[in-house]
């Protein structure tokens, strides 16, 4: 889990966007072996704002260290959805 919470601003984001990020952030959690995560992203996310999207990011990165932390799951569920410029 140290690495998970070590990169706070991966290049992945820088480059790819918040999807990218996301999703290379719940291979690499699978990859651990402490969880099964599932990352889907139901329609496109284009976040312009950059201080946004990395914001974002910190925030699941956040609930995702906190939710490993705490609640030992065995199985962690992200889904993303943009409607009317709003994301669920």
């Amino acid at each position: 889990m140290a690495s998970i919470a070590s990169d706070m601003r991966p290049k992945t984001l820088l480059t790819m966007g918040l999807v990218v990020a996301l999703n290379k952030l719940s291979r690499e959690i699978n990859d651990s072996g402490e969880v099964e995560v599932s990352f889907s992203c139901f329609n496109e996310i284009n976040i312009p704002d950059k201080n946004r999207e990395l914001l974002l990011y910190r925030l699941l990165k956040e609930v995702l260290n906190n939710t490993l932390r705490h609640a030992k799951p065995s199985f962690i569920e992200i889904n993303i959805e943009n409607k009317e410029n709003t994301l669920f």
